[in-house]
């Protein structure tokens, strides 16, 4: 079972936050030309977000770009709502299992960003996967949020992964 004790790793909580006001690639890599059609050519990012993002190992060590990003509100907490479409799938994956659950509970207030991880879906992974997926989403509340130690925070991240499917999140590097 996991630790409630979950923080994320040194190079998350110091990467650098982005206001969404224009596209900035990662690195010295352009847009892939196969890409460049996703970037908007003219108008804004809405005002009020950041993004941030960190490589902590989830991919191969041949690859370095980011692995592992978060969308937030930059707004006051009781101001944050949200709201989401999911699959109908009828074996969905953990995190949208606890994503779920997370705007069931709050009814969507309160809900500030969302944490997301790439090349691992965290799917089939039964109770550990659903473990797994609610440590990432309270560490990003934790940790993310207004950096609150008393936790007010915790629940105020969705999470979402993305990735080969069947195999079980390897917590350890998030």
């Amino acid at each position: 079972m996991l630790s409630r004790n979950l923080t994320l790793p040194t190079g998350f909580s110091g990467c650098r936050w982005l206001s969404m006001d224009k596209f900035e690639r990662f690195g010295d890599r352009p847009v892939p030309v196969n890409k460049q059609w996703l970037v908007p050519k003219s108008g804004t990012y809405p005002q009020g977000f950041e993004v941030g993002c960190v490589h902590v190992g989830i991919k191969p060590a041949s690859k370095s770009q980011p692995n592992v990003v978060s969308i937030r509100s930059t707004g006051p907490l009781h101001l944050a709502s949200a709201a989401a479409v999911f699959t109908k799938n009828g074996f969905p994956a953990a995190s949208i299992t606890v994503s779920k659950e997370i705007l069931q509970s709050s009814k969507g207030h309160g809900v500030r960003g969302v944490i997301a991880n790439s090349w691992c879906a965290n799917t089939l992974t039964g109770v550990t996967g659903l473990q797994d997926s609610s440590a990432v989403a309270e560490a990003a509340g934790r940790s993310l949020a207004d950096g609150r130690p008393d936790g007010e925070d915790s629940a105020s991240f969705l999470v979402m992964h993305t990735g080969v499917g069947g195999k079980r999140l390897p917590i350890g590097p998030i």
